[in-house]
């Protein structure tokens, strides 16, 4: 999680999914996409893979530890339109099913 953020709206960003899947002509420009290639192959960093979509594992308990409420913007970095009604990427363990 960022625990300072330049987000006026939000006090913290938290992202236990990075990257997405080019799914329309607007996704073409996506500052995201931009934001997270400049740092593949970069050891140890968040986006060291890029944009390439994954789940992060060690991310989803986090907001468990903290212990004052939030105002968290979720998956800050990608686009929520990957999960269309029941259907959910099929890159993406959601609520306990497997990949």
């Amino acid at each position: 999680m960022s625990v300072k953020t330049d987000i006026e709206w939000t006090d913290a960003t938290w992202n236990p999914v990075r990257g997405c899947t080019k799914i329309s002509p607007g996704c073409k420009h996506c500052y995201a996409e931009v934001f997270a290639e400049r740092f593949r192959g970069v050891k140890g960093h968040p986006y060291e893979q890029g944009f390439d979509l994954r789940l992060v594992p060690q991310k989803l308990a986090e907001p468990l530890r903290w212990r004052t409420p939030k105002m968290v913007f979720v998956n800050s970095l990608r686009s929520e339109i990957a999960v269309v009604g029941a259907q959910v990427h099929p890159g993406i363990c959601v609520a306990g099913r497997e990949k």
